[in-house]
């Protein structure tokens, strides 16, 4: 009798995860910077790595395709776009 392999995943994975580095849950609150600060959108971070985020917003489509993040009160950082749907934003940090 052949048997199967049984995929493992814990509930801080998803079986089908890209991304080279594993993101940690959290919920902060971020804000996107643009147009040389004088415009911004909130949003509530889901998941964070040094290298990315994935974040969540009523909707998307005013966010340019770069722009500065800033998480709760730190110092904005550069960013881009790497995926997006109505609501959520797949980011990457450039600095």
């Amino acid at each position: 009798m052949e048997q199967q392999a049984v995929s493992q995943t814990t509930p801080d994975t998803c079986s089908n995860e890209k991304r080279a580095e594993h993101r940690c849950r959290v919920l902060k609150s971020g804000t996107f910077l643009f147009n040389k600060g004088y415009a911004s959108y909130g949003c509530t971070i889901r998941n964070l790595n040094e290298k990315g985020a994935m974040v969540e917003m009523g909707e998307t489509t005013g966010i340019p395709q770069q722009f500065e993040f800033r998480m709760d009160e730190q110092k904005p950082v550069p960013a881009r776009i790497v995926w997006r749907t109505k609501d959520r934003i797949g980011i990457q940090f450039t600095n």
